[in-house]
């Protein structure tokens, strides 16, 4: 059970912070996303190139939730950073037509930003937490009866004013995304559900997301060119499209061109220092 201060009451939160910590979180994030990533994200599972393994996992929870008709079992998510985490997040929330609300475990200082936050699901909906191993203790703590049993444990005030108050929840899905599985404690992880890695991915799997998005772009792409992106992208889509927007830059700038060829590719990178592994010397 945790203590939170009686100022846990939203009418004591100053009005700037509070719409902030609870309300700005999912508005900041999905404004971010829809006007950086809106185009490469896939919009389905069909859509989402690689992770075969994980989609199939998923796919068969989320159809077997459906039919029993209950929410989705809890789902951890852990892997390097640029691997599609997010993206599987919210397709996870497309395919069980409901909304995810997204927030970032850094941003979540106090538990009362937690309470907030579970405070404002409705039914069904998804709460994607991301960097979930950095929440503090007693934040973490308040999760664990609201995983596993979809309410709050309270202890408000102090002293002999102290009082414990119950909240019940709606069931919620909580996804969380890690890229430090070992700092996540034993207690959060196992009330997890759903246990998935997010692999790197391979070359082949590199060079369709990289056509895909030029296409988007407007990028003549030639094969020997993608080819030489997927291979210094160390497995991971977020560096492949970064390299890629690079180069465009220069061949528009500098070649005046959206026809992309090895050449340009080799000038491009040379240009911004990229060595052959795709780090910048």
């Amino acid at each position: 059970m945790a203590i939170i201060s009686s100022s846990l009451d939203e009418s004591n939160i100053p009005r700037s912070r509070k719409e902030l910590r609870i309300v700005d979180s999912k508005i900041i994030a999905e404004e971010k996303l829809n006007k950086n990533l809106n185009l490469a994200r896939p919009n389905s599972f069909k859509e989402f190139i690689g992770q075969e393994q994980i989609k199939s996992s998923l796919k068969i929870a989320i159809d077997a939730s459906k039919y029993r008709k209950e929410v989705l079992e809890h789902t951890l998510l852990y892997g390097q950073p640029g691997l599609g985490k997010t993206t599987l997040a919210l397709l996870i929330s497309h395919e069980m037509n409901t909304k995810c609300r997204v927030a970032s475990a850094p941003s979540i200082e106090r538990p009362r930003d937690i309470v907030g936050l579970l405070l404002g699901l409705k039914e069904g909906e998804i709460l994607f937490i991301d960097e979930i191993h950095r929440l503090n203790k007693l934040t973490e703590e308040l999760l664990y009866s609201a995983m596993e049993d979809f309410r709050l444990d309270l202890t408000m005030g102090a002293n002999r004013g102290a009082r414990c108050r119950t909240i019940n929840l709606p069931k919620f899905t909580l996804i969380g995304a890690t890229t430090k599985l070992a700092s996540i404690s034993s207690p959060l992880k196992d009330r997890f559900g759903l246990c998935q890695k997010i692999e790197f991915y391979s070359n082949h799997e590199l060079q369709q997301i990289i056509l895909n998005f030029s296409n988007l772009i407007n990028l003549q792409l030639k094969n020997d060119a993608c080819c030489a992106l997927a291979k210094i992208s160390r497995g991971t889509p977020r560096i492949a499209l970064r390299l890629l927007k690079r180069v465009r830059d220069y061949a528009q700038v500098i070649k005046k061109t959206n026809k992309i060829s090895l050449e340009i590719v080799e000038k491009a990178l040379s240009a911004q220092k990229i060595d052959s592994k795709g780090w910048i010397t």
